[in-house]
């Protein structure tokens, strides 16, 4: 099963400075360091937003991660670092699919973008431009328009938040679907054994 992992960060403003410390999936035993592993880019063209990819010459919106079994709920735990501190953005993802099991060599996960997924999108992410649907980590509450619970610091800045994402999955050769941003390639992934 390839799973894309798409940590985002989004600043008050354009000059703030914001690093992905680490990405763990606790169900995988999985933890990416911000330092070797991970780099934190701006694939967007609003420089506000900060995503975590690969370490490598090419700027992808998130990383993929290759794993040699199903999973029907998985959690990424993201850190970042500001000015202001670690912020952790914790998502439980919850697979949406029943044929999930039949088809698991052909599927990828997706948060569901455009037309090209809407006949695999769930109902409420249909109604919302996909940036606001999709799980994100917000230095201020304002952009997001899911449920999410939010801890905050000083200057009502949120330090932490959970969230729980239902996801659709896809088909592998929709990979090839050009949906106007940044897909890390397939060859890049991280492989799990």
């Amino acid at each position: 099963m390839l799973l894309h992992i798409t940590p985002k960060y989004l600043t008050a403003h354009a000059f703030s400075t914001v690093g992905l410390v680490s990405v763990k999936i606790p169900e995988l035993g999985l933890k990416l360091s911000g330092e070797s592993d991970l780099m934190t880019r701006h694939p967007l063209p609003n420089k506000r937003w900060y995503v975590g990819c690969r370490r490598s010459g090419k700027t992808t919106s998130g990383f993929l991660l290759e794993i040699p079994h199903t999973v029907a709920e998985y959690t990424v735990v993201s850190t970042w670092e500001t000015v202001c501190g670690l912020h952790t953005h914790t998502v439980r993802y919850v697979i949406l699919d029943d044929e999930l099991n039949a088809a698991s060599d052909e599927m990828l996960l997706w948060p569901g973008n455009g037309d090209a997924f809407s006949d695999r999108c769930p109902e409420y992410a249909k109604k919302l431009v996909p940036l606001h649907a999709a799980p994100l980590m917000e230095m201020l509450r304002g952009t997001y328009r899911g449920e999410c619970h939010d801890t905050y610091g000083p200057g009502g800045i949120i330090m932490e938040r959970k969230q729980i994402f239902r996801i659709p999955t896809i088909e592998r050769e929709r990979l090839n679907l050009d949906v106007g941003f940044r897909l890390p390639s397939p060859d890049t992934a991280f492989v799990l054994s």
